[in-house]
């Protein structure tokens, strides 16, 4: 997942090709998934804010930022929002 994230990060112009928006999605499942075990109480603060840092980085791009903020709308994703994320992540700070 991380060499298509880092391919798609690489380059911020046009469209998302197909097999990028599906890993975009398995991507942002997953750190829904990390954010519930987090509420949960199950993955401790630090491992949660480095997982944070993680999705801070990869928001920083246009298109992945674009496609998360169309993702947050629907409500999916068990309240994990771009600003909770900010607030985790020590790298936005």
């Amino acid at each position: 997942m991380n060499a298509t994230l880092n391919e798609i990060r690489a380059n911020d112009k046009g469209e998302l090709k197909k097999k990028h928006r599906e890993t975009l999605d398995d991507y942002f499942n997953l750190c829904a998934e990390e954010y519930l075990y987090f509420k949960k109480g199950y993955i401790d603060k630090e491992v949660w804010q480095a997982w944070c840092n993680g999705m801070w980085f990869f928001l920083q791009n246009e298109r992945i930022r674009k496609a998360w903020e169309d993702e947050e709308k629907t409500g999916s994703y068990y309240g994990l929002t771009t600003s909770k994320i900010r607030n985790y992540s020590s790298a936005s700070k």
